[in-house]
């Protein structure tokens, strides 16, 4: 089976409401307890793990939430600013993402950002079409912050030139740090 189905189908054996429960409470008190206030976050696909109750928690708290449209043709992403009351379109790939014109991409702090799979240097493995390493590498002053279950970790990923590291990762077992990531 290939890596990424693999890993798709033990998230979706082990994401319970009691695992998803306890990595949004994870994320919601790292981002709690950081310097940043505006945040990328994702409306859930099917089998994801679901942040829109994270993304009404902080905006209540705050917090200024931006959600990313994905571009399939150009392969990209750019983040538009959420509020509850925005409507919400369907895009590429059938994610949701705000009614809004303006790319807020450059308003992020910090992205939490989605992923199949993690190794213990902070690479990740996501759904094969590099949107979130391209934007990374376009803003890499952004904090990077991934969310996965712990039966996502893969000792070894293969890496290539243009993977993009995460500075920390949430799981339902807690706070997983990476070595240090010069963001310059």
């Amino acid at each position: 089976m290939p890596v990424r189905q693999a890993l798709k189908a033990k998230r979706k054996i082990a994401l319970s409401p009691e695992n998803e429960s306890k990595i949004s409470v994870n994320l919601a008190n790292f981002v709690l307890k950081s310097h940043l206030k505006s945040w990328g976050l994702v409306w859930p696909l099917a089998h994801e793990i679901d942040l829109r109750p994270l993304c009404h928690f902080l905006y209540q708290k705050q917090f200024k939430i931006f959600l990313p449209e994905t571009f399939k043709a150009e392969k990209k992403i750019l983040f538009r600013k959420w509020t509850p009351e925005i409507l919400m379109k369907k895009g590429d790939f059938g994610t949701f993402y705000p009614d809004e014109t303006v790319d807020s991409s450059l308003s992020l702090e910090g992205v939490v950002v989605p992923l199949l799979g993690y190794d213990s240097k902070g690479y990740r493995i996501g759904y094969g079409g590099g949107f979130y390493d391209r934007f990374l590498a376009k803003y890499p002053k952004i904090f990077r912050l991934g969310y996965a279950l712990s039966v996502q970790y893969k000792e070894t990923l293969e890496i290539k030139k243009h993977d993009q590291r995460l500075d920390v990762l949430c799981t339902e077992k807690g706070i997983v740090t990476f070595p240090f990531r010069d963001p310059l």
